[in-house]
């Protein structure tokens, strides 16, 4: 927020008024010279996307594909003898209708099929369920899908049968598992009730392959036993009659979405403790007496937790062949308008930086963002991996190992990374305020070998290097806090099919580099998770990766959810999730920050920011989707400090007890800018 925009009104203020004797620590605030006027976002109310109703969508002209009777015809006899049970040494079972038939088959060759279960790090069983639509040597029911606009839809009922309930329901994915992204389409749900069938009706863009298929996964762990039945399976093709974002809302349920959860007042509870506290604000003349009864208008401008958007190229891609960046421009002052930090999704990365085509964009965007004063976040200095290298660059430590050996292809690319390091910084220094310095480090394996945490002989770059760009950027810009990036911590969770082991394994890593800073007087000051959502989690899961992650990695001082977006399939539970979601972080006193990687949408509702068919919360500077005015309100209404106007007690103060961040407080017409971070001193003298 740091425009020069119009103020508004708000409600009724969050304060409390105490007497106080005593003032220690003083710190006096000079008005500066200039004041600036802030526009506080709105309480919003939200709009739904403009989807169809499933009474609508069904008259709709469509091409059944094939049925759930198509599937009972292809499969054969059952494997297994116990049927709807699971077990640990025949993976994963399940039911299609009336136990029928298992799911436990291997029909290769079928255009329709059922495929044994993958498992992970041997302690997990995913089960997947492959509905094939055929190939162009044998089609199901007429050709295949046209890729360049048809919609199709898969429809099928689910009923779970058995689960545990430490595990708090069945989760099952639904996906398509020929795109080469994994946010083509995917689909994530917890089934939370025994016995009771849950419709699943979603979209499906098909892809570019000969065939088709869509994946109906069920995830248990091993103590846990799971089985479901499945019925009802359609797929029809609804070519262009409505578009992936006109389909209607389907199922969606998680775990704490109850208004009357356990968690909510503790969460609420941690918030007052961890980001709120009293503030004695005392008012002098010029001889230095306290002035009794004194008028004071306190406004709150800005949150010292970090609520961040991410700017993308799309939208200045599409606009600049005409230099016509209205919308573009509207994007940006709607950022300002709402966000107090900023990033970039590719912008800061090698690749781009490197790219004469991609000059105009970056300096537009960072003069935009030096003129507003925004906090910036530079993502990322390095992703150690040959495919986010520049390509001539790598291109060429390529031909070094084929010509001239390893220690050639070594000496080449220690030395343009070091190059690197100094051009990014260097040109971005006067602006930068945080640079993620490396990203996904372990899977870095293409620059440090295949064990990253050891200097074994397969790795073209010894780990010390990773210190070296450390010391190159607190050199350059000593003032830019230092940060690392990662996924995997918050992206999957317990629910999810499982990585426990997984995580265990990148931390080490992480705190291996720690340890190694520190020792060299380095200071790591954060950790960035990643949240990539594939559907909505378990709110208590969610709390307890929290903490996990802060006892996992114990030298790090700060951690920030540094991208997070997620698949909308309801926009009223997808609105409800993002508030829940934003409470149990905001009430964890070790996360300072927020980061929505797509966040922004133009005409029809199509997201401008990230990948296809993600998150999108605002459409336009009018309008908010159900989920950004969640989003709104939680931090500028419900976690807010709305301006007020008070008088000093008997001791000329007030007590004042505040969201940490920025305020302006208004004595007799001469505003001042006050911090009122944690690390602040609580006494704070104005001296008129």
């Amino acid at each position: 927020m740091h425009n020069n925009l119009s103020k508004v009104a708000f409600l009724l203020p969050t304060i409390f008024l105490t007497g106080c004797d005593t003032q220690e620590n003083v710190k006096t605030n000079t008005p500066p010279s200039e004041s600036p006027t802030v526009e506080i976002p709105e309480p919003a109310v939200g709009i739904s996307r403009a989807r169809l109703t499933p009474e609508q969508l069904d008259a709709l002209p469509s091409t059944l594909m094939f049925t759930n009777e198509s599937i009972l015809n292809v499969l054969s006899e059952p494997t297994l003898s116990s049927v709807g049970v699971y077990s640990k040494n025949s993976n994963c079972l399940g039911t299609v209708t009336d136990d029928i038939n298992p799911s436990e088959l291997d029909i290769e060759g079928n255009p329709i099929g059922f495929t044994q279960a993958r498992i992970w790090d041997g302690t997990v069983k995913n089960c997947t369920l492959d509905i094939h639509f055929g190939n162009s040597a044998d089609p199901i029911d007429g050709s295949i899908p046209d890729d360049t606009g048809d919609t199709l839809a898969i429809t099928f009922y689910i009923k779970p049968t058995s689960f545990n309930n430490a595990q708090n329901g069945v989760p099952v994915t639904i996906q398509d598992p020929d795109s080469s992204s994994s946010y083509k389409m995917k689909y994530h749900v917890t089934l939370p009730n025994l016995n009771k069938w849950h419709k699943i009706q979603l979209p499906l863009k098909p892809t570019s392959s000969d065939y088709s298929k869509v994946s109906i996964k069920w995830g248990t762990r091993e103590d846990f036993a799971n089985s479901f039945v499945i019925g009802g399976v359609e797929v029809k093709n609804y070519t262009s009659s409505v578009s992936y974002e006109e389909f209607p809302d389907t199922y969606a349920y998680y775990e704490g979405m109850e208004h009357d959860a356990p968690w909510r007042d503790t969460a609420e509870q941690q918030i007052a403790l961890n980001r709120k506290d009293d503030f004695t604000i005392s008012v002098l003349n010029s001889s230095g007496r306290v002035l009794k009864n004194k008028e004071m208008k306190v406004e709150q401008i800005e949150h010292e937790f970090k609520i961040g958007g991410a700017i993308n190229n799309s939208l200045w891609q599409s606009q600049v062949p005409e230099r016509n960046l209205v919308k573009f421009d509207e994007m940006l002052a709607i950022h300002s308008r709402i966000f107090n930090n900023a990033g970039m999704a590719n912008g800061f990365k090698w690749k781009m930086m490197t790219n004469d085509y991609w000059n105009e964009y970056l300096n537009y965007t960072w003069q935009y963002w030096i003129d507003t004063g925004m906090h910036v976040r530079g993502h990322a200095v390095h992703w150690p991996k040959g495919s986010t290298t520049p390509s001539a660059i790598w291109d060429e430590v390529e031909r070094l190992k084929a010509e001239s050996g390893d220690s050639a292809a070594s000496a080449y690319l220690s030395e343009q990374t070091h190059i690197r390091t100094h051009g990014a910084i260097n040109e971005t220094a006067h602006f930068v305020n945080e640079w993620d310095v490396i990203n996904e480090l372990p899977d870095g394996r293409d620059y440090f070998g295949e064990n990253v945490n050891d200097d074994s002989d397969d790795g073209l770059l010894d780990k010390s290097i990773q210190l070296d760009w450390l010391n190159d950027i607190k050199t350059l810009n000593p003032n830019a806090e230092m940060a690392v990036n990662d996924y995997v911590f918050l992206r999957h969770l317990y629910q999810d099919f499982g990585d426990t082991e997984e995580i265990g394994k990148r931390a080490v890593i992480w705190n291996d580099l720690a340890n190694r800073a520190e020792a060299h007087g380095i200071d790591l000051l954060t950790f960035g998770l990643q949240g990539h959502y594939q559907g909505f989690h378990s709110i208590p899961s969610v709390i307890q990766r929290l903490e996990d992650v802060t006892n996992l990695l114990p030298k790090y001082k700060e951690f920030e959810i540094t991208e997070f977006d997620l698949p909308v399939y309801n926009d009223e539970v997808h609105a409800q999730f993002m508030a829940d979601l934003l409470s149990v972080i905001f009430a964890n006193e070790h996360y300072t920050g927020f980061m929505l990687w797509n966040w922004y949408a133009v005409e029809g509702g199509k997201p401008i920011v990230g990948f296809k068919e993600r998150t999108t919360h605002f459409k336009n500077s009018n309008t908010h989707y159900k989920s950004g005015a969640a989003f709104v309100n939680f931090f500028y209404h419900k976690h807010w400090i709305h301006p007020t106007t008070l008088k000093t007690s008997n001791q000329g103060n007030v007590v004042i007890n505040a969201y940490y961040g920025k305020y302006k407080v208004t004595v007799d017409g001469v505003e001042h800018i006050i911090d009122m971070n944690k690390a602040s001193s609580r006494e704070i003298t104005l001296q008129l």
